[in-house]
């Protein structure tokens, strides 16, 4: 079996996996796990406070079967399997208001370290710039990034073009044809759909714009031949790409996909565009110091888990850790690019 097809098998494990989530199952305990963990993978030192010393609970402020929730469970499912803790990781989904619920619920939890919660970055810091949630990313502490994830600009498979130079020469000769779909009002693929229009420096009047109520939805409505083209996930596309229904076009990661050589990324085309989305954990506010960092420590050992390498590797994604400063760091970072482009979809609307 060659490795795109390994690959694929991985896609519709996981698509399983999703939905199995709906059922609310998770991972067991292991009745020997350690106390916890160092960044060089011992057991606590003296000095390190008790912890835990009851379940652990993973927020995840959307439904079951999604991207976020799929990622939340296998993380969970690894520690557990690493014995990285002598508690259960329990997963939680705790829906509704755009996901403010989860997050209020998250913020309220005593600050024991026992409490954490799972999300996207984009659609966590976009919901709360366009008034969608009252909370941001910073009424919460940062505890580590697990996932970086590029979008794929996907089309049709008989769309009269093949590159994105063929694309937009085609869109601005026949002005409101093509239909760019997302999927809602500030979700990544709208904010990476209006980033690209930045970087290609093209107003509304060259694609029809629609957004349709979640990913689902939108991959239903491409597969009906409803919209023209989109950006999407990897584990969303590729198996339609496989098909012979959708072909893509770019990336918006840093590197080509390796399993499609030919598939260019946005800078190399020559536009100014790199546009990620990650996932990582958050906590309640006070965490004593010495438990953040047990935390952090445990998340970091099972990103570097050849399983986890594996899952990244099926989803065009990488697993990129980044711990408490350095997550911080970022998410500040980004905020303002979002910024940005919250200002020109506000703008448009």
């Amino acid at each position: 079996m060659g490795l795109k097809s390994k690959k694929m098998l991985f896609i519709s494990s996981m698509l399983l996996v999703m939905a199995l989530a709906f059922t609310g199952c998770t991972p067991s305990s292991t009745s020997n796990q350690s106390s916890g963990v160092s960044s060089s993978g011992d057991t606590q030192q003296e000095e390190t406070i008790k912890f835990p010393t009851k379940p652990l609970r993973v927020i995840i402020p959307v439904s079951a079967g999604g991207f976020s929730d799929l990622n939340a469970r296998l993380l969970t499912d690894v520690i557990t399997e690493e014995k990285l803790f002598s508690q259960p990781m329990i997963v939680v989904n705790i829906t509704g208001a755009n996901g403010a619920e989860g997050i209020k619920a998250a913020m309220e939890s005593e600050a024991d370290g026992h409490t954490i919660m799972f999300w996207q970055t984009l659609s966590f810091q976009s919901q709360y710039q366009m008034g969608g949630i009252p909370y941001s990313v910073f009424d919460l502490d940062p505890l580590a990034q697990v996932i970086e994830v590029p979008n794929l600009l996907v089309a049709s498979a008989d769309a009269p073009y093949d590159t994105v130079e063929e694309l937009l020469e085609y869109a601005k000769a026949n002005p409101g044809k093509v239909i760019f779909c997302h999927s809602g009002v500030g979700n990544s693929t709208h904010l990476a759909q209006e980033a690209f229009y930045m970087a290609a420096d093209i107003g509304n009047d060259v694609f029809k714009t629609i957004g349709v109520a979640g990913g689902a939805e939108s991959l239903t409505a491409h597969l009906g031949k409803q919209v023209d083209v989109r950006f999407s996930t990897a584990l969303d596309s590729i198996r339609y790409v496989e098909s012979g229904d959708f072909k893509l076009l770019a990336t918006t990661g840093t590197e080509r996909p390796e399993e499609y050589p030919d598939v260019p990324t946005m800078v190399e085309l020559g536009y100014d565009l790199v546009f990620t989305n990650k996932q990582g954990y958050w906590m309640p506010k006070g965490v004593d110091a010495r438990i953040q960092q047990q935390l952090a420590d445990a998340i970091e050992v099972a990103t570097k888990t050849e399983r986890y390498a594996e899952y990244c590797a099926a989803s065009f994604a990488d697993p990129v850790f980044s711990g408490l400063d350095d997550f911080r760091a970022l998410l500040e970072e980004d905020d303002k690019m979002i910024a940005d482009i919250v200002t020109v979809i506000r703008g448009t609307n």
